[in-house]
């Protein structure tokens, strides 16, 4: 809720009472279901680019592991 709830909500949750990560009612109850999806969304993009990122780098480690070979004499055709 504190990242995707506005200030207004804030001062509403405030004045109510409700304490930091504790939701009473429906309709807070849904916002929070909400501000949820959008995190878990957040993370999936996350760990999506991440999985990107290191798929690359393992194709740059495999790159640069031929090259090595190369520079030493070694066979690097495929077989």
């Amino acid at each position: 809720m504190r990242l995707f709830g506005t200030d207004r909500l804030s001062g509403v949750m405030g004045k109510l009472g409700m304490q930091e990560g504790k939701i009473f009612s429906i309709p807070f109850d849904a916002r929070h279901e909400n501000a949820q999806k959008k995190v878990e969304a957040m993370n999936f993009d996350i760990r999506k680019q991440l999985l990107e990122y290191d798929n690359v780098m393992n194709k740059q480690r495999e790159i640069f592991t031929r090259a090595h070979q190369l520079l030493d004499g070694q066979d690097v055709t495929k077989r």
